[in-house]
C-alpha cells in the first residue's frame, strides 16, 4: 500500500509540476481535471466530480475535508492520513 501512495503522490506531483508550467495544460486542467487525472494514470472513480482551483496572491482556499456521516459505507480519512485531493484509492 505504502508503494501505491508513493506512485500516486508521483503521479499527481508530475500534473501538479506540468499545470504550473504549461499554460495551456493549466488551462485544460481546470477545465476538465478528471480526463487529465486519468491521462497520468490516476483514477477517478464513477460518481466522484473533481473541481481545480488556482490559489493567487490575493485569495487562498480552505478545503474542508468531508464528514464521516457522509461517507458512503467507507472511512472519512485515507488509511495511511495522505490527505491527497482527491484521494481516489480510499473512497
Amino acid at each position: 500500500m505504502k508503494e501505491e501512495i508513493g506512485e500516486h503522490r508521483s503521479k499527481m506531483a508530475k500534473v501538479i509540476e506540468k499545470a504550473c508550467s504549461d499554460e495551456s495544460f493549466r488551462e485544460r486542467f481546470l477545465a476538465d481535471p478528471k480526463a487529465v487525472l486519468e491521462e497520468y494514470g490516476i483514477t477517478v472513480p464513477a460518481g466522484l466530480n473533481v473541481e481545480v482551483v488556482e490559489q493567487t496572491d490575493k485569495l487562498r482556499y480552505v478545503v474542508l475535508p468531508f464528514r464521516p456521516e457522509d461517507a458512503e459505507g467507507g472511512s472519512w480519512m485515507c488509511e495511511d492520513d495522505c490527505y491527497d485531493l482527491p484521494c481516489v484509492r480510499c473512497h
